[in-house]
């Protein structure tokens, strides 16, 4: 299988990922400073950070290799070398010779994220066709959406419903974004129970975070924020 035969080849090519590791002098010291158990943590943490051979810069623009689930079951090392090494294409070569391109990862709803360092280079990459694990995809814009934490709460089988929670969590303080239904089949028009809400930041509201901690689970967690505002 052609595809099976790219996933072989990729792996089999030299690895361009490696852990960086501490001179031994490095080393040594680090291992002096743990074993006196006399350093605070603090302490500790920068004599690592200004040690540490290799650290990713932070970036705040993002692009999306639009893969769609076609790498979801291939292992991210084997993704990352791909577009390293047989990207063909110019720009992306450019801007990583530069350094420009700093992270990648796996979307949750599918494609490869990018972090690059600049909004030049994110506007550079985007509309740019790459190879990527025996196939070619566009690159495009990052959604809003796949930056923003969201609640997945199952059981809302009404519209009016899903309005009353997302009105319950504005009046707790964690002002939704946006509220979609999660599973829809648009050809037939039939959803599951399950919707989406949206918050306009990437972490949990602050009101939520006791919640989310107490009870782990997201379904739990819709239930014990909805007893409120549904008895009053």
């Amino acid at each position: 299988h052609l595809r099976s035969q790219e996933y072989e080849r990729v792996r089999h090519s030299k690895s361009m990922l490696s852990e960086p590791r501490l001179s031994d002098e490095d080393a040594a010291r680090l291992v002096e400073a743990y074993e006196r158990s006399d350093t605070s943590a603090a302490d500790y943490l920068a004599l690592v950070t200004e040690n540490r051979p290799f650290t990713p810069p932070a970036t705040t623009h993002v692009v999306v290799i639009d893969s769609g689930t076609y790498c979801a079951s291939v292992a991210m090392p084997v993704v990352f070398n791909s577009f390293l090494q047989d990207h063909g294409n110019q720009v992306v070569q450019e801007l990583l010779s530069r350094y420009e391109e700093a992270l990648a990862e796996k979307a949750p709803a599918g494609g490869i994220f990018v972090h690059v360092r600049s909004a030049e280079a994110e506007k550079r990459l985007v509309g740019q066709e790459v190879n990527l694990v025996g196939r070619k995809f566009k690159i495009k814009r990052q959604s809003p959406f796949d930056s923003k934490f969201y609640l997945d709460v199952f059981g809302v089988r009404s519209t009016a419903v899903a309005n009353d929670l997302f009105m319950g969590l504005a009046q707790l303080g964690a002002r939704p974004f946006f509220l979609t239904p999660r599973d829809v089949n648009m050809n037939a028009h039939v959803a599951t129970p399950t919707w989406r809400f949206y918050f306009g930041q990437e972490e949990p509201p602050s009101c939520l975070k006791s919640a989310w901690l107490r009870y782990q689970s997201v379904g739990v967690w819709a239930e014990v924020l909805h007893c409120p505002w549904k008895t009053r």
